[in-house]
């Protein structure tokens, strides 16, 4: 499928003010220079070790968030992303609401709604809910409108917010930091980081709030390709299927953020 073709048409048909300039630059595949924000659509074909992360940086030294998307991730959850571009460009209304109209909730395996969290995950995180049991969600008229997910303390007395995610309907103001408040009192949290995902973000939500990133710090970038998709080591692993043959793709990798 020729998912830049099929975007631009969407977005050009949907926001027909919206300022594009597409597939007229070496570097990006879209540019919306109103917003100083690209994309690039990444296709399954091995590049040096770097090259992605060498655009990601290249483009924040220009002021311009790099979004890069990839194809099977498109194949997959091309809604979410088309979303997430959307939001990343003010174009995506949401409902404000103020997180004091909004209770937490906390969720684990044996909660007995815990399959509500799992849908709200699948449906409004790319990666899913992944493997953290403790879990924290706003709700409004008793529907989950944000959450996160925390791992449980490292060797080095740190906790990892592990995901974050919104619906695509409301803006809870203040929700975040609501959310992070009640976890650190619940786990008496001292230490903080997380990982963001240099593909689709800065981390702006964290560097406003006085997180720490470690500079230059580049993790969990390598991937391999099976059946046309993208897998982890440790994933083909589990599969029994041997790494040795099979291409390799590095993307953007994850930049680390921490607060003490």
């Amino acid at each position: 499928m020729d998912f830049k073709n099929f975007l631009y048409q969407k977005l050009t048909i949907n926001y027909p003010n919206l300022s594009i300039i597409y597939n007229k630059s070496k570097d990006f595949d879209f540019f919306f220079p109103n917003h100083k924000i690209a994309l690039n659509i990444n296709n399954l074909i091995h590049k040096p070790y770097d090259f992605y992360y060498n655009r990601f940086i290249n483009a924040k030294k220009m002021n311009i968030l790099l979004l890069q998307f990839w194809e099977d991730e498109l194949l997959k959850k091309f809604n979410f992303l088309y979303n997430l571009l959307l939001t990343k460009l003010n174009l995506l209304e949401k409902i404000k609401i103020s997180s004091h109209d909004c209770q937490i909730v906390k969720f684990n395996p044996k909660t007995l709604y815990y399959q509500l969290i799992v849908d709200f995950f699948n449906i409004s995180h790319n990666k899913g809910l992944g493997l953290a049991t403790n879990i924290y969600a706003l709700m409004y008229m008793n529907k989950i409108i944000t959450a996160i997910t925390v791992m449980d303390i490292d060797n080095e007395g740190y906790y990892q917010l592990d995901r974050y995610t919104t619906d695509n309907i409301h803006k809870p103001m203040g929700g975040f930091d609501k959310l992070i408040s009640f976890a650190e009192n619940d786990l008496n949290i001292q230490k903080w980081y997380t990982h963001v995902n240099n593909d689709l973000s800065w981390g702006k939500l964290y560097i406003d709030r006085g997180w720490t990133k470690i500079e230059n710090y580049k993790f969990d970038m390598l991937y391999f390709v099976y059946n046309d998709k993208r897998y982890k080591r440790k994933e083909l692993k589990e599969l029994n299927i041997s790494v040795e043959t099979l291409p390799k793709i590095y993307t953007a990798g994850l930049s680390r953020f921490d607060k003490c």
